[in-house]
């Protein structure tokens, strides 16, 4: 990817919460029209990398150390009212709870003019426009859907409301937070279908954050593997299916489920997160880890690069061991 191609570079980002690392110098980068996918189990830090981002990280929280560049700007130095406009106009975010997201003593079509600062307008071009990025959503009837108010709508019309909000600003960059973990398979299955279709039809670029890799293989160019504060692996998305780097990696991958084959089996992923209060030494996946050696438990791993354009942090490549 050549520098005009990268709209979003993170270059050595660490959140600290006391003298506690939550995220450990993370990087990675996002291009232009791209997906990417962050995966991990709940407490890995993937949302609080997104709420970094965009300078949400929850006090006692801080961003303590590294390098935002969004469109060759170093969003760190921006202050509060430069970040303010950044979230505005160039980078939106979809949450995981619509529900919690939307007002309930507003309509949807007030909700989504206010969006771009219009709140209740009486302007026919901004109610026009309301009714336009509805119905760009994939919502019948928008005019009816924009009189409503959220509870009148289901889960899955709540959270294509949200997505207009967010798509009504024409941003540069969407971060999507779990944004179907909240609906059943089916609206689950159209949404993401939307998301897939958004990025060509808008032009903007994904960051999708999910504990569930078989979700990201649906949307994503690239995937970002997250554990432990840390990220462990990282690829195209073929790639990391195909031939994963890390034995993390493939517990998730055998954690899916293949609906089209009754015979799956399902493997379990003994043991839990680490406390980030207190990590493991060395590598902090070892204590879960089937392949662990003393090596793993002393020092943490480097990261390995492959000719297949992964990387992975994990030992068994020092000698090139398998992670399977």
């Amino acid at each position: 990817m050549t520098a005009t191609d990268q709209l979003l570079t993170v270059e050595e980002l660490e959140i600290k919460f006391g003298s506690t690392s939550i995220v450990d110098r993370i990087s990675f980068s996002v291009g232009k029209g791209e997906a990417i996918g962050v995966v991990g189990e709940s407490g890995s830090g993937k949302s609080m990398t997104a709420l970094g981002l965009l300078g949400l990280v929850p006090p006692p929280g801080r961003l303590s150390d590294g390098r935002i560049e969004f469109q060759g700007r170093d969003l760190r130095q921006l202050g509060d009212a430069g970040l303010r406009d950044v979230r505005r106009t160039e980078i939106g975010m979809i949450f995981q709870d619509a529900s919690s997201y939307l007002n309930p003593i507003m309509t949807v079509g007030d909700q989504i003019a206010e969006a771009i600062g219009k709140r209740k307008s009486k302007d026919p071009a901004v109610r026009q426009r309301v009714i336009d990025v509805l119905r760009a959503v994939r919502i019948a009837d928008p005019e009816r859907i924009a009189r409503s108010y959220p509870y009148e709508l289901s889960g899955g019309m709540q959270q294509r409301a949200m997505i207009a909000s967010v798509l009504i600003r024409q941003p540069r960059l969407i971060i999507a937070d779990e944004p179907t973990t909240a609906l059943d398979a089916t609206v689950q299955h159209q949404i993401l279908k939307f998301l897939a279709e958004m990025r060509h039809e808008f032009d903007v670029a994904l960051i999708l954050i999910s504990h569930d890799l078989a979700v990201i293989s649906q949307v994503c160019d690239r995937v970002y593997i997250m554990y432990g504060g840390q990220l462990v692996e990282q690829g195209d998305t073929a790639s990391i299916f195909v031939d994963p780097k890390h034995p993390y990696t493939v517990a998730l991958i055998g954690s899916i489920l293949d609906p089209f084959d009754p015979k799956t089996e399902i493997v379990a992923l003994e043991g839990s997160p680490p406390d980030m209060r207190s990590p493991p030494s060395g590598c902090r996946f070892h204590p879960r880890c089937p392949h662990a050696f003393d090596l793993c438990r002393q020092e943490e791993p480097p990261e390995f690069a492959f000719a297949s354009g992964q990387s992975a942090k994990c030992w068994l490549h020092k000698e090139g061991a398998s992670a399977r």
